[in-house]
């Protein structure tokens, strides 16, 4: 994904966790809780190969930097093989839709959440 995640192999998943950003937060938290459990399902031990790397000052922009488990689940994508990255886009699009997906604007002060 470009600014998304790293993982630059899959558009729809750039789309999909861009999407979330214009989400209200406990909505956001229910997706990101399926995602976790696609990861877990897929490749139980991906979070672990990488989670030291999380920044305890995160500087790098992303509007999911200040949270650490959207950091985690979105940064972790990058680590994980292709099926279980078109499986977490195939998740998000069906859940957020494709009106859905416009249909959240982004608030003032709502990138960091």
């Amino acid at each position: 994904m470009n600014d998304s995640s790293g993982c630059d192999r899959n558009n729809q998943l750039n789309r999909c966790i861009d999407g979330l950003r214009r989400m209200p937060p406990f909505e956001r938290y229910r997706l990101v809780q399926g995602m976790m459990c696609l990861i877990v399902y897929y490749e139980d031990d991906l979070l672990d190969r990488f989670v030291l790397d999380f920044p305890l000052e995160p500087d790098n922009g992303q509007w999911y930097d200040q949270d650490p488990y959207l950091w985690l689940v979105i940064n972790g994508l990058q680590y994980g093989n292709p099926p279980l990255q078109r499986q977490v886009a195939a998740y998000l699009a069906e859940e957020l839709g494709e009106t859905a997906q416009s249909s959240y604007p982004t608030s003032p002060g709502a990138e960091g959440l």
